[in-house]
């Protein structure tokens, strides 16, 4: 599976893309939503992993834009604000995981798409 992913934190960003390859993903990772909105299409991800508090540009508004731009992609957005991930539930976001998760959650919610 291609995973765009799209984290801030460089700490967390390369759990996540140690997980995710480990997993087995092809993986194409940035650390703020201009270049989430920039990239993430040319790369063309089977999924798009998206932390909500990103600088330059929201991951709730940089999802809704890409939805329009990659049509049928799942977004999974990422926080641990509760009330940021209703926030996203509300806007229509697919998954919400609640940080800190476990990787088997993580790749239970990829496998579900």
């Amino acid at each position: 599976m291609r995973v765009f992913l799209a984290e801030d934190d460089s700490q967390l960003r390369g759990l996540l893309l140690r997980a995710l390859k480990g997993m087995g993903h092809d993986v194409e990772a940035v650390d703020d939503g201009e270049k989430l909105l920039r990239r993430a299409a040319a790369f063309a991800p089977d999924v798009v992993l998206s932390d909500i508090d990103l600088p330059l540009c929201d991951g709730i508004k940089a999802g809704l834009q890409l939805r329009r731009e990659l049509p049928g992609t799942p977004f999974i957005l990422m926080t641990g604000d509760s009330g940021r991930a209703d926030e996203a539930r509300r806007a229509g976001f697919q998954a919400v995981l609640l940080k800190p998760f476990p990787s088997e959650e993580l790749q239970t919610v990829l496998l579900s798409f």
